[in-house]
C-alpha cells in the first residue's frame, strides 16, 4: 500500500490540502491523488480549495495534468483555487508551460486562504 500523499483539513470553509510527500512522480500515486482532489471538489458547493505545495520539491507533467483537470472542476463547480508554498523549480515550470496565468499562486498557505476568505478579520 502506498504512503498517504494527502492531508486534508477544513479552515472556514476552506479545503486545506497538502501534498505530504516531496516527490509528485508516480503515475500510480498521481492517478490516487487526482482521484482524491477530484472527489473533495465534487463534494464541495462552491468549492474553496488551498492546495499546499509546502512538502512538494518534485512535480510531474502527470502532476500538473491532475491540477488542471482538479482546477477546472474547481471552477465548473463555482469555486476558487490557490496554490501556496510553491518552490523555485515548480513555480519555473508553471511559468514555462504558461500555467502561472491559470492557477493562483501565493507564498503561504496563510496568504491563499486570506484570499479565500477563509481567514476571519
Amino acid at each position: 500500500m502506498a504512503d498517504k500523499a494527502l492531508s486534508v483539513d477544513k479552515v472556514n470553509g476552506v479545503v486545506c490540502i497538502s501534498f505530504v510527500q516531496p516527490n509528485l512522480v508516480d503515475g500510480v500515486q498521481i492517478a490516487q491523488i487526482g482521484q482524491e482532489l477530484t472527489a473533495i471538489v465534487q463534494g464541495e458547493e462552491s468549492p474553496r480549495v488551498l492546495l499546499n505545495f509546502k512538502m512538494v520539491e518534485h512535480l510531474s507533467s502527470a502532476a500538473m495534468s491532475v491540477l488542471i483537470r482538479v482546477h477546472k472542476a474547481v471552477l465548473e463547480g463555482g469555486g476558487q483555487m490557490r496554490l501556496a508554498n510553491v518552490n523555485a523549480n515548480i513555480a519555473e515550470l508553471l511559468r514555462i508551460t504558461n500555467l502561472d496565468q491559470i492557477f493562483k499562486v501565493d507564498d503561504s498557505a496563510r496568504e491563499a486562504l486570506e484570499n479565500l476568505g477563509g481567514v476571519a478579520d
